[in-house]
């Protein structure tokens, strides 16, 4: 029988979702030794130190170390999401701890998958069935991150939701159907980030930051005992533990 005492810690599976401009991409480049799967050509926000992408946008790939990672074949072709794919199975399957893999963003994935059911299918607007077989790719490349023992930073932007019911507007992840409901369930840490300007003696100076509890209007989580909002969130602030640069 297992005791929970014994578990030790474990590599970090976070999503993080909210607004673009929030801090999503400068806050998962604080974990340890990135390698980023940039789908939003948005690595300009971490010129400033030294990180490690690819870049995926639907146009043929030329980066040497991606062609040899995916083929020329794929490299040469427009399918992001077999490009992803690719590139995230290998290093979902060869990084340890002392690294995370990042997916920026799954926002854009989810338009990816879809494409290429639409392109399997011969179709070009998608039917109820094409949903459904877009949203089962996605949820099993999230599964996969369970195995990985790397970091793993998932970056989402949001959507708006309304419950008809209740008039309640709720902030989730973008991504496609229902998923955007079970996400959570896929990770241990769930932050919806913010950017607001400062009040009192900060005012004027803009405040990044995180929640990490759940609220009526937003989804969130930790297994890391992270409770409210924190403000200019990295890696080490968060979990207390320097990196090996």
């Amino acid at each position: 029988m297992a005791r929970t005492k014994d578990i030790k810690n474990k590599p970090k599976r976070v999503i993080i979702y909210g607004p673009s401009g929030s801090g999503k991409t400068y806050f998962a480049g604080s974990f340890p030794n990135p390698i980023f799967i940039d789908l939003d050509d948005g690595m300009a926000t971490l010129a400033h130190v030294d990180v490690e992408y690819y870049t995926i946008n639907g146009s043929p790939t030329e980066d040497v170390e991606a062609v040899k990672l995916m083929g020329d074949k794929l490299a040469e072709s427009s399918n992001s999401y077999l490009k992803t794919i690719a590139l995230l199975e290998h290093y979902i399957n060869t990084l340890d701890d002392s690294s995370t893999l990042v997916l920026d963003s799954l926002s854009i994935f989810t338009d990816a998958a879809l494409e290429h059911v639409l392109d399997l299918g011969g179709v070009k607007t998608p039917r109820i069935q094409d949903w459904g077989a877009a949203q089962k790719l996605i949820e099993t490349v999230i599964s996969a991150f369970r195995k990985a023992r790397c970091h793993v930073v998932v970056i989402a932007h949001e959507q708006f939701m309304k419950d008809e019911d209740s008039g309640l507007i709720s902030w989730l992840p973008l991504t496609i159907g229902k998923l955007c409901t079970k996400l959570p369930l896929y990770f241990d840490e769930v932050y919806h980030s913010y950017a607001e300007r400062g009040k009192g003696s900060e005012k004027g100076k803009m405040i990044y930051g995180i929640e990490t509890s759940p609220t009526r209007r937003t989804t969130a989580k930790s297994r890391s005992a992270l409770i409210g909002n924190i403000e200019f969130p990295t890696f080490e602030n968060l979990y207390k533990v320097k990196t090996k640069k």
